[in-house]
């Protein structure tokens, strides 16, 4: 856009999900910035033991598993946005990152490769996805493997004033426009 091009647009920098404020413990799902976890199947778990070497995780902060493995993620995101990305450690086979749309059409994939034998300790990769109107994503759990997530980030939201400065300045070019029309 023309304030964008102007230096003049402002977004919030959507901070990631990083389970801090989400205390330990089995959940069904949960939401948090915007995102509502769940698995296919089971509970997931907010964890803050040692497997949080597998995020880069000290031990002692939270991160997010399907603690006793073969079960999907699943990412339902609260608005539309054209980016996901997440912080996936400790697979062991291959994975499939899935984004959807809101009518559950598949928007596209990209797979996630089996980390403990093709990456170094911590066996952790950032990974992402970019596509408009992103409402669901799925990162499957295939051959009962167990995963770590953490650090889980949507697109930067625009803030409130970047749209009144759009208006403020539409209504100033069609003011100018008005009066070039009335000298005339």
């Amino acid at each position: 856009t023309l304030l964008a091009s102007l230096g003049l647009a402002q977004t919030a920098n959507a901070a990631p999900v990083d389970f801090e404020s989400i205390a330990v413990g089995s959940y069904s799902s949960f939401s948090s910035g915007g995102i509502t976890f769940s698995l296919s199947a089971g509970d997931l778990t907010v964890s803050d033991d040692g497997n949080g070497v597998y995020v880069l995780a000290a031990p002692g902060t939270h991160f997010l598993d399907n603690r006793y493995g073969g079960s999907s993620f699943r990412f339902d995101l609260a608005a539309t946005s054209s980016y996901f990305g997440l912080q996936i450690g400790a697979t062991n086979d291959a994975q499939t990152l899935s984004a959807y749309d809101s009518s559950n059409v598949l928007l596209g994939s990209l797979a996630i490769p089996d980390q403990v034998d093709t990456m170094g300790f911590p066996h952790s990769g950032f990974y992402s996805l970019s596509y408009t109107g992103i409402s669901s994503v799925v990162l499957s759990a295939d051959n009962g493997d167990w995963i770590v997530v953490d650090n889980v980030a949507l697109a930067p939201v625009p803030e409130p004033e970047t749209y009144a400065m759009m208006m403020a300045g539409l209504g100033l070019l069609a003011l100018a426009t008005r009066r070039r029309k009335q000298s005339q």
